[in-house]
Parts: C-alpha cells; structure tokens; sequence
C-alpha cells in the first residue's frame, strides 16, 4: 500500500487488488504451479537462472493484466501509464515489456513507453502472441517467454532495478 500511494495509484484500488487476486486464482494459482513455472523458466534461462523469479512474475502479470484489461475492463492501461510517467528508464526490458502491453491492448508503439526500434517491436509483438497463445495453458508457454526475455537478461549483466517496485518475489523459491 506504501507503493500504491508513492506512486499516486490511490484512485486503482480495485484494479491493483485485482491484479494480486488474479495471481491466487489464475496465474500461478497455487504453489504446486509457481514451483513447475520457475523450474520451466530456470531451464530456458542458463547462467541467468537467478533471474526466474522476475521473469516468473513479469509472464504472469501479462496474463492477469490482459484478462483485467481485456475481459473485466479494469483500467489497467492507465496503470501503467502512470507507472511510465513515474519511473523513466532506458531499459530494453521494461521497452520490451511494456511494448508486449502496447500490442496486446492494440496502443500507440510507445504509448506506455514501448521500444521503438524494430527489433524490439518484433519481439514485443511476439511476446503478445506468445500470451495470447497460451492464454488456455499459461504453464506450456514458460519456458519460451523465458527464452525470449533471454538476450535483455544477458545485455543488462544485472537485476534490473526498473522492476524494483512491481515485483515482490524476487527472492521466490531461491536456492
């Protein structure tokens, strides 16, 4: 809540509230699956396998936000949005991410803070089609988003502090 506030999303309580129900009752939905999605993840991710928690989070946030953003009508564009305005940044990953959201909410490129060059664009596009894809069986799609997110992982060296205030579980399963 301490977040929610810093980053002026009083006004999203229902969607932010959502979105952490969502992660109960869709994507992992229970520990048995978390498990089964980092193993999945930490394959397709060699020498970066401490990074599965993030990807792990970052692959279900885009099912649960789609879903709310989609199907609920939840405001969930103008999270992120704000969430672009607040924290600036450079980072092909979060270009990336954010480019997956510009596509599957079928946004201006750039609207959210998507990358503009094409090669990202491409990998954005294909990012959306991977969770539309897998839409029906989240779990079977893991392991390529992964592979996907792979060559950000490797350009940054580094955990990428841009997340730092979206994911909670960074630490999920350590060990």
């Amino acid at each position: 809540l301490q977040q929610v506030r810093a980053l002026a999303l009083d006004d999203y309580a229902l969607e932010i509230l959502a979105h952490e129900i969502g992660h109960h009752v869709l994507a992992p939905a229970t520990a048995t699956d978390q498990f089964r999605l980092l193993a999945r993840i930490r394959r397709a991710l060699p020498t970066l396998e401490r990074h599965a928690p993030m990807v792990a989070n970052l692959y279900t946030d885009l099912f649960i936000n789609d879903r709310l953003q989609r199907q609920a009508g939840l405001r969930m564009a103008d999270i992120y949005r704000k969430l672009a305005a607040a924290t600036p940044t450079h980072d092909p990953l979060w270009a990336l991410y954010m480019g997956i959201y510009e596509n599957l909410w079928q946004l201006d490129r750039g609207s959210l803070g998507g990358a503009d060059d094409d090669a990202t664009c491409g990998d954005a596009w294909l990012g959306a089609r991977l969770v539309r894809v897998y839409a029906g069986d989240w779990l079977d799609g893991a392991g390529r988003f992964a592979t996907l997110l792979l060559p950000y992982l490797v350009e940054s060296g580094k955990q990428h502090g841009t997340f730092g205030f979206l994911h909670d579980t960074a630490q999920a399963a350590a060990d």
